[in-house]
């Protein structure tokens, strides 16, 4: 087990702040109170006001709405189709349109989005979350009298004289990790601002997105989004579909984490997933568009029930073809499975601790594409190999390879100096070091941790190492699989244990065990009474045997 501690020292008193400038947060005072909101003006924002605002005022214009497939490309098109009917605009004269797939923006793929456009009669198009660098079809767009309002958040390859770009990349924007969501909600409210209208309530929305695109955290405007956002939903006064949503599935409660394993793996399947009337009744009942909001929930909870049967049935198929000898796993899957290929891949790299590369055969083509999943950095080492190309982020990412190049990029992978990559702790700790103050300070903040370090900011996780006697472990649950360690009337708890764990566990030819562990902090209340509680995540143990003056 390998860890990065941030910190030397944990006193209870100093250990938020302490926490979250070790973890790069640079106004720590301020973040802490709340954040603040970003007071630059976006560029070009004024222009596409003035654009939109005219073609709002002309009784004859259709507007077209692409939406992204992701949560974050759902939430910010719902928003701005909620806009323009606010506005005024028919619901006749807004055209939506769902990617048949897990695709983004207008760049060429089979089902020709451009095309659909022109064919649609729309001559106004709002991109949000998407299109920045889609410069040849925003030209082809204009060249046929098409208007393009692209509301993102992607980094800009290159200047886009074809559409209006309002993007946190073009200009001096001091908020570089806002979501696509953010971006449309910053749009809207600098249109309502400049007309004299009461900005829409969308904040609740885009606490939503910033969480789904796992967006950094650190940020003083996403952390003011997070917390008024997440309030607005709680009370119901934002988008009414949400708050039924959240009601249902947000099981951990209204906070970062909550939403990450509530809400949004959902709305992810759906986008991931190829039901197309599916996604439609979704998006038509989270815009409002439908009143409909039991059966856009239902459909989002059935397109994850597909998705996990879908990625453990590939899981098993693949499993047994794997060759583990090498320092990277690279594997076939049918091309039927593509849009699961990267939650495969983020399983297997998991398992094994090991760069994953899954591809699958591309029709009529001469290359294979697929997903990469990797414990550390390698997306930008790839691509600077010449082999693959690389596209998103450093340790997830898509990858397209041709075929003729494929056992050459093995062979890179075995010959990749690849270290343990080290896991960021909070600190290293012992269990006296566990007090009820302390985890309070972890308990009462969750409005601030998000689900992973990939956030920027996260629950605090600490390392702790002491020895138990075999009278000192219990195992416990109702089904048998729950361990309770107890040290310094300190409990440690480990959930949904291994067999093979709980097998060494009850081989009693030991005195005890070494248990290394990292652990999560809470509280525990029960009978009127609060003590500390600590949660394994991770766990290495080692027997030891009792010296035998320590017998006597």
């Amino acid at each position: 087990m390998k860890t990065k501690p941030l910190l030397k020292k944990v006193k209870a008193k100093t250990f938020l702040k302490n926490y979250l400038s070790a973890l790069g947060v640079e106004d720590v005072e301020s973040y802490i109170s709340g954040g603040e909101y970003c007071s630059d003006e976006l560029k070009n924002c004024d222009l596409g006001v003035q654009k939109l605002h005219h073609a709002i005022n002309n009784i004859e214009q259709k507007f077209f709405v692409l939406i992204d497939s992701d949560a974050d490309g759902q939430l910010s098109a719902s928003m701005m189709v909620d806009f323009l009917l606010k506005m005024g605009i028919h619901k006749d004269n807004i055209i939506y349109y769902q990617h048949t797939a897990k695709q983004h923006g207008l760049r060429e793929t089979d089902e020709k989005v451009i095309d659909k456009i022109i064919e649609s009669g729309a001559n106004f198009c709002i991109i949000p979350d998407a299109g920045s660098n889609d410069i040849d079809e925003c030209k082809y767009l204009k060249d046929n009298g098409v208007q393009v309002l692209i509301l993102d958040h992607h980094p800009i390859e290159q200047d886009n004289p074809y559409a209006t770009v309002i993007n946190v990349f073009n200009g001096e924007y001091g908020n570089k990790s806002l979501s696509g969501t953010g971006v449309a909600h910053k749009f809207i409210k600098q249109y309502c601002d400049y007309f004299n209208y009461v900005t829409p309530e969308y904040r609740d929305i885009v606490a939503v997105s910033i969480i789904s695109d796992v967006c950094d955290l650190r940020s003083l405007e996403n952390r003011i989004y997070i917390q008024e956002g997440l309030e607005i939903l709680s009370k119901g006064e934002g988008n009414s579909f949400l708050y039924e949503m959240s009601k249902k599935l947000n099981k951990k409660g209204n906070v970062p984490i909550g939403l990450s394993f509530g809400i949004i793996p959902p709305i992810n399947a759906l986008c991931r997933g190829e039901n197309y009337e599916d996604k439609y009744t979704f998006f038509e009942a989270l815009s409002g568009l439908s009143d409909d909001i039991d059966n856009g929930i239902k459909v989002a909870r059935r397109a994850h029930t597909v998705q996990r049967s879908t990625v453990e049935k590939i899981d098993k198929a693949v499993r047994p073809t794997l060759n583990l000898e090498h320092k990277g796993i690279v594997e076939f899957v049918d091309a039927e499975y593509k849009n699961y290929v990267g939650l495969v891949a983020n399983r297997i790299s998991s398992a094994y601790n090991k760069p994953t590369v899954l591809l699958r055969e591309k029709i009529n083509n001469n290359y294979y594409s697929g997903s990469v999943r990797s414990p550390i950095d390698i997306a930008t080492t790839i691509n600077q190999t010449g082999i693959a190309l690389c596209q998103g982020h450093e340790r997830a990412c898509g990858i397209e390879i041709a075929k003729d190049k494929v056992d050459e990029f093995k062979e890179w992978l075995d010959n990749l100096s690849i270290d343990e990559p080290e896991t960021i702790i909070a600190a290293e700790i012992k269990p006296e070091n566990i007090t009820l103050g302390l985890c309070r300070v972890c308990e009462n903040n969750k409005m601030l941790w998000g689900s992973s370090i990939s956030a920027g900011v996260c629950e605090p996780v600490f390392r702790v190492k002491c020895d138990f006697r075999l009278e000192q472990i219990v195992i416990c649950g109702k089904n048998k699989d729950c361990v309770r360690l107890i040290n310094n009337k300190k409990d440690f708890w480990k959930f949904k244990c291994d067999q093979d764990i709980l097998q060494m566990i009850n081989n009693y030819d030991c005195a005890g065990y070494t248990v290394d562990m990292l652990v999560k902090l809470g509280v525990n209340e029960w009978n009127d009474t609060v003590n500390p509680k600590a949660i394994i995540e991770e766990w290495e143990i080692t027997p030891f045997e009792l010296d035998w003056e320590e017998e006597f």
